[in-house]
């Protein structure tokens, strides 16, 4: 369970990164799309945006297929009582497969710059982006982008349904051991409630960005509140994510709980004693850790 739990940590510490070097405003028009960077990545050259840019989506992606794959293993362990290593290593190399495939699609979109600028000049003549770093696709009715956007959708609405289906599947299996096995039960709904959580949160976020871009698209209108917030609505539940993380895995909790007393007692004069219980606990937290 670790080795998904880190996975995915990686993942959304690559989103955090890029999201922090891109800084960035989508702007949506009729037949383009204009990403307006603002962040680090404007001094290096608008190849280097365009390639952060591509890896923070393949980051998004791959983070949820990550907490299905890891449904999708505790499903496996519930099931047939043990996951081989080969079929673990299986779900890490999934991870990586299906946001490359999207990574191709935007590679091969079209990306004519002075066709961006100049539909992004012409619908809006009164945005100044002499500071910024224009990056975007030149064709939103290309096959490759008709296709991305398709998937897009697919996955963005279709991971809650399977995580919920899992989450049904793996619920029942919890509820007819419960007699014999409450404790293990109790942690293992936690760590599938928390799960769920956290693969519903991406569409909390993305829904607003994905309204201005149907509205920019195929209405008539912009809202440039929406334009800033994309760029926090792209990371900002990759943030929660771990807080939840710590918060459903019960043994995270108790050794967060742990720390924090550890750290209190050492400041207020108690540091000998917490020391001690703080070794003791260790073997009941690698304990717990292995058993999930």
């Amino acid at each position: 369970m670790q080795m998904y739990l880190l996975n995915t940590l990686f993942l959304q510490f690559v989103v955090c990164v890029t999201v922090s070097c891109l800084k960035y405003r989508l702007v949506p028009n009729k037949a383009t799309s204009a990403l307006l960077c603002l962040g680090p990545c404007k001094y290096i050259g608008q190849a280097f945006c365009s390639f952060l840019f591509n890896l923070m989506q393949g980051a998004h992606i791959g983070s949820a297929t990550s907490l299905l794959l890891t449904f999708h293993y505790r499903y496996q362990l519930l099931v047939k009582g043990s996951v081989n290593k080969s079929s673990r290593k299986y779900h890490i190399i999934i991870t990586y497969c299906v946001p490359l495939f999207f990574v191709v699609l935007q590679s091969i979109a079209p990306t004519d710059l002075n066709v961006v600028k100049a539909e992004l000049l012409f619908r809006y003549p009164t945005y100044d982006t002499t500071n910024y770093e224009i990056i975007g696709y030149s064709d939103n009715y290309s096959l490759a982008a008709i296709i991305y956007l398709i998937m897009l959708m697919i996955g963005l609405y279709g991971s809650p349904i399977v995580a919920f289906i899992f989450r049904k599947r793996i619920l029942k299996i919890l509820k007819s051991r419960a007699a014999s096995r409450l404790g293990r039960i109790e942690q293992s709904q936690s760590l599938i409630h928390g799960l769920t959580i956290q693969t519903v949160l991406p569409i909390l976020f993305y829904f607003p960005v994905l309204i201005m871009f149907s509205y920019s698209t195929y209405g008539s209108g912009n809202s440039m509140i929406l334009e800033f917030l994309t760029n926090p609505f792209s990371y900002i539940y990759t943030i929660t994510d771990p807080i939840l993380t710590i918060y459903f895995i019960l043994p995270y909790r108790l050794a967060l709980k742990k720390l924090v007393k550890r750290k209190w007692a050492d400041k207020n004069g108690g540091g000998v004693k917490t020391i001690f219980h703080s070794e003791t606990n260790t073997v009941i937290f690698t304990t717990q850790i292995h058993m999930l």
